[in-house]
C-alpha cells in the first residue's frame, strides 16, 4: 500500500510560519519507501535443472508440473512460492529411492544461516500426511525436502508441493 502524498501543512494560513520543505524531495523519498515495500512478484523461468534428489535417486519436473513458481524479495527477506503438480504435467522420481528432494533457490539467492520449514501441502506421496507430512530445510542455494519420517521415497510417487516459504538470504 503505497504512502499517501497529501502535503505537509503547519502553516497557520499566513505564508509566513510554519517548516519549509522541498516537496520534490519528500515525493522521492516516499517513492524509495514503496519501492522497499511493495516489490513485485517475479515469476521464476521453468528450468529443469531446478529439480534434482539425493543420488542415485533422480527427480524429473517438466513446465507443465509447474503449476505456481515465483518469489518476492525485500532486503534480505525472500518469499517464494511454488506448487509443483502431483496430477498433471510431467513429475517423475527415477533411479534408485532416497530420501531427499531439491529444489533450487530463485534468481540464483543463497540462504544465510540453515532454516528449517514444514511443508504446507503435499500430495501423490505413499504413506504422508497432507500436511506437515514433510519438511524442508535450506542447502545453500537449494531447497531439501524430506519425509518427517526421514524415509526414502518410493519411485511411484509423484511428489506435489504446496508451500510459501519465508527465508533468510545473503
Amino acid at each position: 500500500m503505497p504512502i499517501t502524498r497529501t502535503p505537509w501543512i503547519d502553516d497557520d494560513g499566513t505564508g509566513t510560519t510554519g517548516t519549509i520543505i522541498n516537496n520534490a524531495e519528500k515525493q522521492a523519498l516516499y517513492n524509495q519507501i514503496d519501492g522497499a515495500i511493495t516489490q513485485p512478484w517475479i515469476d521464476v523461468p521453468f528450468a529443469a535443472a531446478n529439480f534434482s534428489a539425493l543420488a542415485p535417486m533422480t527427480w524429473t519436473v517438466t513446465a507443465a508440473g509447474v503449476a505456481t513458481n515465483r518469489y518476492t524479495l525485500t532486503g534480505r527477506v525472500l518469499v517464494w512460492h511454488f506448487f509443483v503438480s502431483w496430477y498433471t504435467g510431467g513429475n517423475v522420481l527415477g533411479g534408485t529411492p532416497s530420501n531427499t528432494l531439491y529444489m533450487t533457490l530463485p534468481a540464483g539467492l543463497v540462504t544465510a544461516p540453515a532454516q528449517f520449514l514444514a511443508v504446507d501441502y503435499t500430495a501423490g506421496i505413499a504413506g504422508v500426511s497432507a500436511v506437515a507430512g514433510l519438511y524442508a530445510t535450506t542447502d545453500g542455494g537449494r531447497l531439501a525436502v524430506s519425509k518427517a519420517s526421514s524415509a526414502a521415497f518410493a519411485l511411484s510417487d509423484v511428489p506435489g508441493l504446496v508451500m510459501t516459504v519465508v527465508l533468510e538470504v545473503q
